[in-house]
């Protein structure tokens, strides 16, 4: 049986419970039962009450995937410590359903929500019940303990909380005993797993990684659509997120999505029609590119904490005044994207894809179309490991030109080996994307470091209102991310230079065709 989920919602009216309480789960014919068998104790009410309760987490589900429970009952918030299993709880009053980890003040709350690394919550389920509190009161009529029973509206399922008043401990733990020994289920489980075991709602399983799973026998067209028909579908699922400007991760997801579709089109793009692979591939595109600017400033708006900590505390005042106007020029950003995303234009073409990607590419076959899966997709990452190695070759300097083309180059063959791996390496799949996703991202922040300095001149420039303050800041800033980016390119470099030689190639090579 399922247990232990809505004592939380006990736990909302008696914060008492923390340390102290028994917890029984149970049914309400059952408690009823137990109870009236109780003949040596007397029950009187003194409160009911409805109440909610909303728990939250971000859009991907992290805190529940750490074990944290974090959920609402009016202002109050509670929030389950997994280290210790207390609760903290706190006020917090926010304008929107849908707040940033940042709009909280306490620092305590925020170090218990670290270890998700989650930067925005949103209410992910509401429950609602009535709940009833008694005084437990012994034969001489003195009252031992607070007895809360909480009745779900929506189930079947009733909570009793049993907490012993000061002084009567022994004599609450054996009118416990009492109720136990009637077959009543004290709750000892894992709030959290019980939580999903009754909602299962809350088990978010929502990835941006390809989740698809191929047979090396599936037909190629067949098997690229269902690839790409399932990365539209993600970037279906985080246009509401963009739209309400939730988290930035949506955008982030969407834009990857898309950027993963395209490269999928570049390389095994030949299953279908090539006019047709081009057309897709210029509309994903189109989708993506709108939203570039945006996703510039997001990523320098969230850099900001790191690079208040490189300034001196003085230069931190030119710091406002670029963050204020990054801020500002967010929101027209912003509003570009919706209006686009809301457009019928957009909606069209996002409709004529899924429509294509579903069934309609049977009309337009290519010529690598009904070929073996295998066959196409260890052809398509040979071509695509052939690609750095050609560049390199070809480039006189690794310049930050250079190296972003090649972090591009690697990006594409991370995602090809991502959407077709299981069929082309099997087990293998997974720690071959992790050391190129590694090497991939150490590239990627030699790339960020040249980009901020790049950035940051192009904000000063367009800033209408400066001041020396700011022109310093700037400069100050140029001068450590160039640090930075030199001290990262010779390891970036000798990386390069390591995964290039044929011994490692060799093993990202799929062996022969089937």
């Amino acid at each position: 049986m399922s247990n232990g989920v809505d004592t939380t919602k006990i736990i909302v009216m008696n914060l008492n419970l923390l340390s102290k309480s028994s917890v029984f789960l149970t049914r309400q014919e059952e408690l009823d039962l137990a109870l009236k068998k109780c003949t040596e104790y007397s029950f009187g009410l003194c409160n009911t009450k409805k109440s909610d309760i909303i728990i939250y987490d971000s859009f991907d589900g992290r805190l529940i995937s750490k074990n944290i429970l974090l959920f609402r009952s009016g202002e109050i918030f509670y929030l389950l410590n997994p280290r210790n299993k207390k609760y903290i709880f706190f006020e917090f009053n926010h304008p929107s359903a849908v707040f940033k980890i940042s709009d909280l003040k306490d620092e305590k709350i925020k170090k218990a929500l670290s270890p998700a690394s989650v930067r925005a919550l949103m209410p992910l389920l509401l429950m609602s019940g009535v709940i009833d509190v008694y005084n437990l009161k012994n034969n001489d009529k003195k009252t031992i303990a607070r007895c809360t029973i909480c009745r779900l509206n929506s189930d079947s399922f009733t909570f009793l909380v049993v907490t012993p008043l000061k002084g009567f401990k022994d004599e609450t733990d054996e009118f416990v005993n009492l109720l136990k020994s009637f077959g009543l289920n004290l709750s000892r489980g894992n709030i959290v797993s019980e939580l999903l075991n009754k909602y299962p709602e809350l088990y978010i399983t929502y990835s941006n990684k390809i989740q698809t799973v191929l047979n090396q026998n599936d037909l190629s067209d067949k098997a690229v659509s269902v690839i790409v028909a399932e990365l539209l579908k993600k970037a279906k699922t985080n246009l509401n997120g963009i739209l309400h400007d939730y988290d930035t991760e949506f955008l982030h997801d969407y834009r990857v999505s898309l950027r993963k579709a395209r490269s999928i089109l570049s390389g095994v793009g030949d299953v279908f029609d090539k006019e047709k692979a081009k057309y897709f591939r210029g509309i994903f595109k189109t989708f993506a590119q709108i939203t570039n600017k945006l996703r510039d400033i997001d990523v320098y708006l969230l850099r900001i904490p790191e690079f208040r900590e490189e300034l001196p505390q003085y230069l931190n005042y030119g710091l406002d005044d670029i963050e204020n106007y990054l801020l500002k020029l967010r929101e027209s950003e912003s509003k570009k994207v919706n209006d686009f995303l809301q457009s019928p234009e957009f909606k069209a073409d996002f409709g004529e894809a899924v429509g294509f990607f579903q069934k309609g590419y049977v009309d337009y076959p290519g010529e690598l179309a009904g070929k073996n899966i295998y066959n196409v997709a260890a052809e398509a990452i040979n071509d695509r490991l052939a690609s750095p190695v050609k560049r390199v070759k070809k480039s006189k300097s690794m310049t930050p030109e250079t190296l972003h083309k090649l972090r591009i180059d690697f990006k594409e063959l991370r995602y090809l080996i991502e959407a077709f791996g299981n069929v082309v390496y099997g087990e293998k799949t997974e720690a071959l994307l992790n050391k190129l996703k590694r090497f991939q991202d150490e590239i990627g922040l030699y790339h960020d470091y040249h980009n901020h300095i790049i950035m940051l001149n192009y904000i000063l420039n367009e800033m209408s209102v400066k001041n020396d303050n700011t022109e310093k800041t700037v400069k100050q800033l140029e001068k450590i991310f160039a640090k930075k980016r030199d001290k990262l390119e010779k390891k970036v470099l000798e990386r390069l230079d390591k995964f290039l030689q044929k011994k490692n190639i060799s093993k990202y090579r799929p062996r022969g065709s089937k």
